[in-house]
């Protein structure tokens, strides 16, 4: 269905609408409500500020969202957008948008350096008030930056810059209270922490646990503060659709990606039950992305051996070359297995 016509259906459902908030019938298409299945659109220009927080355990669904945020502003409207490009999740954004459009953030030491002249930007850039919104920053795994400052600069001054923050993480304990109180939106995949769940619900954010802990992957609730009613929170369950695909990313001479369910597959295949368990919980614990170096001595500390290794780091998509640099980076090879 083309985006001009799932506006139009979504503003046909009037009865629908006084038993399920779909908030606004403009901005960018994000999923569809739990209840009625009708489409529901993130309208940043109708909130009381553009800024958005979205938290949710992993593979919930969060991050696919995030990056379906970024390139839906890019298609369909003249948002610019920025994005710190962690583990290079946000590098396809530059096949579907003009490079003036889009900035994103490599990771590494310049990052802290790179948010500041962003905010620097931000503050030159708009010496009048812009209309509407003209830029969003991107952060997934945002506890890595949540302390400084030039966040908070950018979400107490980004409104009236025509600039917002859209990030996320895994726990709400993570993001300090200015970044909670700052967002006028804030998406909500499942969650289990406890410690969560208190800080939400002493924020007035949720007051039903069992609801959050039992989404279903892909699901969420969206909680919005609008312009025409500040004191008041809209709550709906939107389906954002099915995450089916959960990246794996493994850093060489080159970087290889593969999803998440093939890597446990191939894994599960190629490499005893105890000896897979391990690796994938390894890969897990690097918010899978791992250095080729370190991924291969892993499995060297585990007693595989070569013979075992190369076919099966192969059949993961890495090729040969790649292979032999990671080995002759470690010092303690066996290269007869």
């Amino acid at each position: 269905m083309a985006l001009s016509n799932v506006k139009n259906a979504a503003k046909g459902f009037a009865l629908a609408r006084g038993s399920e908030e779909l908030g606004s019938s403009e901005g960018i298409y994000i999923g569809k409500s739990a209840v009625y299945r009708l489409p529901f659109f993130l309208d940043l220009n109708a909130t009381v500020n553009p800024h958005v927080l979205i938290l949710g355990m992993t593979g919930s669904g969060k991050t696919y969202l995030m990056r379906s945020i970024a390139a839906r502003f890019l298609l369909y409207t003249d948002v610019q957008v920025a994005a710190i490009n962690w583990n290079g999740e946000y590098s396809m954004l530059e096949k579907i948008a003009e490079r003036n459009r889009i900035e994103l953030i490599e990771n590494g030491n310049e990052v802290g350096r790179q948010i500041q002249k962003l905010l620097d930007n931000m503050q030159k850039d708009s010496k009048e008030k812009p209309k509407g919104v003209k830029k969003l920053f991107f952060i997934d795994e945002a506890w890595k930056v949540m302390k400084n400052g030039h966040i908070a600069d950018m979400l107490r001054e980004g409104r009236k810059h025509g600039f917002g923050v859209v990030m996320a993480t895994q726990l709400a304990k993570d993001v300090i209270n200015y970044a909670i109180s700052n967002a006028a939106t804030i998406i909500v995949f499942k969650l289990q922490n406890s410690e969560d769940f208190k800080l939400l619900n002493r924020s007035g954010i949720i007051a039903d646990a069992d609801a959050i802990s039992s989404l279903p992957v892909g699901t969420c609730m969206v909680l919005q503060r609008y312009k025409s009613s500040p004191d008041r929170i809209s709550r709906t369950f939107v389906n954002v659709g099915a995450v089916s695909y959960e990246p794996c990313i493994i850093r060489g001479s080159m970087e290889f990606e593969i999803d998440m369910k093939a890597f446990e597959s191939r894994t599960n295949g190629r490499l005893g039950k105890k000896q897979a368990e391990e690796i994938i919980a390894y890969v897990e614990s690097k918010e899978r992305a791992v250095d080729l170096r370190s991924f291969i001595k892993a499995l060297l500390d585990m007693g595989i051996g070569r013979d075992t290794i190369v076919p099966y780091v192969k059949e993961l998509g890495v090729d040969d070359l790649s292979i032999a640099h990671a080995y002759n980076s470690l010092d303690t090879v066996d290269f007869d297995g």
